[in-house]
């Protein structure tokens, strides 16, 4: 399970910060997440968890929440911390892995199988 989660979380943060512009989610998660940071007032039928955890990662290294995201493929500029705003969902990533060999393991599966899932 160790292994595991080792090789997963190195195949997440791997080159996390490239590229060096906005990517698909993150034109929701990086706007919402820069208008908790300005205090903004916005609608969201998703729940908020994700964007408050990337929002407090951002603004725990000094973002102001300035930058618009306004379309994919749009470059950031230096103010944007990409390591922030990509890292809780790459953790997250990399422990599904474990959770989800265990979870299978307490099934009684096979380990090679458990591996797979």
């Amino acid at each position: 399970s160790v292994l595991l989660f080792l090789a997963s979380f190195v195949t997440r943060f791997y080159r996390l910060t490239h590229p060096n512009g906005v990517v698909f989610d993150e034109i929701h998660y990086g706007r919402f997440a820069s208008l908790y940071l300005r205090n903004t007032f916005y609608f969201d039928q998703h729940p908020p968890l994700g964007k408050l955890m990337v929002a407090g990662a951002a603004s725990a290294v000094g973002y102001n929440g300035k930058f618009e995201f306004p379309k994919i493929g749009s470059e950031y500029d230096a103010s944007v911390p990409i390591f922030a705003f990509r890292f809780f969902p790459a953790l997250c990533g990399s422990l599904l892995a474990p959770v989800v060999y265990s979870i299978l393991r307490q099934m009684k599966l096979s380990q090679q199988i458990c591996i797979i899932g």
